[in-house]
Protein backbone atom coordinates (compact mmCIF):
# COMPACT_ATOMS: atom_id res chain seq x y z
CA UNK A 1 0.00 0.00 0.00
CA UNK A 2 1.21 3.61 -0.44
CA UNK A 3 2.69 5.59 2.46
CA UNK A 4 0.19 7.51 4.57
CA UNK A 5 -0.20 11.22 3.91
CA UNK A 6 1.44 13.66 6.30
CA UNK A 7 0.25 17.25 6.75
CA UNK A 8 -2.04 16.80 3.74
CA UNK A 9 0.86 15.88 1.45
CA UNK A 10 1.11 12.55 -0.31
CA UNK A 11 4.40 10.69 -0.51
CA UNK A 12 5.12 9.17 -3.91
CA UNK A 13 7.83 6.53 -4.21
CA UNK A 14 9.28 7.02 -7.69
CA UNK A 15 11.64 4.06 -7.89
CA UNK A 16 13.72 1.64 -5.83
CA UNK A 17 17.18 0.30 -6.51
CA UNK A 18 19.35 -2.22 -4.70
CA UNK A 19 22.69 -0.90 -3.52
CA UNK A 20 25.61 -3.26 -4.19
CA UNK A 21 27.28 -4.62 -1.08
CA UNK A 22 27.70 -7.66 1.12
CA UNK A 23 24.36 -7.22 2.88
CA UNK A 24 21.12 -6.27 1.13
CA UNK A 25 20.51 -2.52 0.98
CA UNK A 26 17.80 -0.67 -0.91
CA UNK A 27 17.44 2.99 -1.87
CA UNK A 28 13.91 4.31 -2.18
CA UNK A 29 13.57 7.58 -4.07
CA UNK A 30 10.49 9.63 -3.29
CA UNK A 31 9.27 13.21 -3.30
CA UNK A 32 9.16 13.73 0.51
CA UNK A 33 11.57 11.31 2.22
CA UNK A 34 11.56 13.29 5.48
CA UNK A 35 7.93 12.27 6.06
CA UNK A 36 8.55 8.50 5.92
CA UNK A 37 7.88 7.20 9.43
CA UNK A 38 9.37 4.15 11.15
CA UNK A 39 6.21 1.95 10.88
CA UNK A 40 6.18 2.34 7.09
CA UNK A 41 9.94 1.61 6.95
CA UNK A 42 9.33 -1.61 8.89
CA UNK A 43 6.43 -2.46 6.57
CA UNK A 44 8.71 -2.12 3.53
CA UNK A 45 11.42 -4.19 5.18
CA UNK A 46 8.94 -6.95 6.03
CA UNK A 47 7.56 -6.97 2.46
CA UNK A 48 11.10 -7.22 1.03
CA UNK A 49 11.86 -10.11 3.39
CA UNK A 50 8.60 -11.82 2.49
CA UNK A 51 8.96 -11.52 -1.29
CA UNK A 52 12.72 -12.08 -1.69
CA UNK A 53 13.51 -14.51 1.16
CA UNK A 54 15.97 -12.34 3.10
CA UNK A 55 15.18 -14.03 6.40
CA UNK A 56 17.98 -13.59 8.93
CA UNK A 57 19.93 -11.04 6.87
CA UNK A 58 20.07 -7.40 7.95
CA UNK A 59 18.39 -5.11 5.43
CA UNK A 60 19.34 -1.44 5.15
CA UNK A 61 16.72 0.90 3.71
CA UNK A 62 17.58 4.44 2.65
CA UNK A 63 15.25 7.17 1.46
CA UNK A 64 16.31 9.97 -0.85
CA UNK A 65 14.69 12.71 -2.89
CA UNK A 66 13.77 11.78 -6.44
CA UNK A 67 14.81 15.25 -7.63
CA UNK A 68 18.39 13.96 -7.79
CA UNK A 69 17.23 11.80 -10.69
CA UNK A 70 16.77 14.96 -12.77
CA UNK A 71 20.51 15.62 -12.69
CA UNK A 72 22.05 12.13 -12.69
CA UNK A 73 21.23 8.68 -13.96
CA UNK A 74 20.01 6.16 -11.39
CA UNK A 75 23.41 4.48 -11.16
CA UNK A 76 25.28 7.78 -10.70
CA UNK A 77 22.72 8.91 -8.15
CA UNK A 78 23.12 5.77 -6.02
CA UNK A 79 26.89 6.00 -6.29
CA UNK A 80 27.08 9.68 -5.29
CA UNK A 81 24.49 9.62 -2.52
CA UNK A 82 24.94 6.24 -0.86
CA UNK A 83 28.11 4.41 -1.91
CA UNK A 84 30.74 7.17 -1.78
CA UNK A 85 29.84 8.35 1.75
CA UNK A 86 30.02 4.74 2.99
CA UNK A 87 33.46 4.29 1.38
CA UNK A 88 34.68 7.48 3.06
CA UNK A 89 33.87 5.96 6.43
CA UNK A 90 35.30 2.58 5.33
CA UNK A 91 32.00 0.80 5.98
CA UNK A 92 32.02 -1.19 2.71
CA UNK A 93 35.73 -2.13 2.78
Amino acid sequence: YPPPSVKGKYIKIKYVTQIPGSSPAFAFFCNLPQYIKEPYRRYLENKIRENFDFSGAPIAIYFGRSSFFDFFSKKECVLKIFILPLLRFKILL
